[in-house]
């Protein structure tokens, strides 16, 4: 599957190996999801029969499952699958749990995440992140500190919206750990966005946020650059991207082309209304 967008890469690192066909790949799952929660709606993107994102959400509209997989060994099919568990207080998501036993737990600020931590299944933390918001309750910058003592990095995230709401922006940032400046790793900006419901705003970063809207509808570019020494831009990738929709105005099918070539996502739903 063709990796979307690098915010999406950073935040979803961890993952877990299972398989998909006759050979077996090591399975340690302690947070194996259950059915104990009953599922309401689902909604399913596939790139193909192996490669997918899927989320599904309880009688309250609330996600409780995220699901991604992609093939890892095309001649064997085994796939590499990831599967969080999203675990709520009242309203309030408090932990993720992974499959793999990592997991993640959540501090709040009124009703606003403040503060994120990972760790491993044996309980050392890998990262810690800081969550800042503008008037309008808008995510507008994320600092990620990992390690500890001379290991330490830290890094940062910058967000930007239309008028619309719509995630415009994001620039990805890095300290120098000599002279405290943050400088501009990468930007990724998304522009001409149709009218239409989004449905992935929910996958946009890692940990998962799901008080927090990206993006209302659906981007049809994407655009990363660097920057060179004196500031000017240096464009990386570009994708365009097609939409089908349905009779509810929620997508179907989107087509990806760059300079790669094109790919096809089906979108599929249960209990949409």
């Amino acid at each position: 599957m063709k990796t979307n967008l690098p915010i999406v890469v950073l935040g979803m690192m961890i993952a877990f190996v299972a398989c998909q066909s006759n050979t077996v790949l090591p399975d340690t799952t302690p947070g194996k999801p259950t059915d104990s929660i009953s599922v309401f709606k689902r909604v399913k993107i596939s790139w193909t029969n192996t490669d997918y994102k899927e989320v599904e959400y309880d009688a309250g509209n609330k996600p409780i499952r995220y699901t991604r997989q992609s093939l890892y060994n095309e001649g064997t099919g085994e796939v590499l699958k990831v599967v969080y568990n999203l675990i709520y207080s009242s309203t309030q998501l408090t932990r993720v749990e992974a499959s793999n036993g990592s997991y993640v737990t959540y501090s709040y600020d009124g009703n606003k995440v403040s503060r994120t931590q990972e760790f491993t299944k044996m309980g050392k933390l890998l990262t810690t992140r800081q969550y800042t918001y503008s008037s309008e309750n808008r995510l507008i910058r994320l600092d990620e500190t990992r390690g500890e003592g001379a290991s330490t990095v830290e890094t940062a995230r910058t967000f930007t919206y239309d008028a619309k709401g719509n995630l415009s922006q994001v620039v990805n940032l890095a300290k120098d750990a000599q002279t405290g400046v943050y400088q501009i790793d990468y930007i990724t900006r998304f522009s001409d966005y149709d009218s239409h419901k989004n449905v992935t705003s929910l996958w946009t970063i890692y940990p998962l946020l799901p008080n927090v809207t990206f993006q209302l509808n659906n981007p049809a570019t994407i655009t990363q650059y660097s920057q060179d020494q004196d500031g000017a831009e240096i464009q990386l990738h570009r994708s365009q991207y097609v939409y089908r929709y349905n009779a509810e105005g929620y997508p179907v099918s989107h087509t990806e082309t760059d300079q790669g070539g094109t790919q096809t996502a089906t979108y599929t739903y249960a209990g949409m209304q």
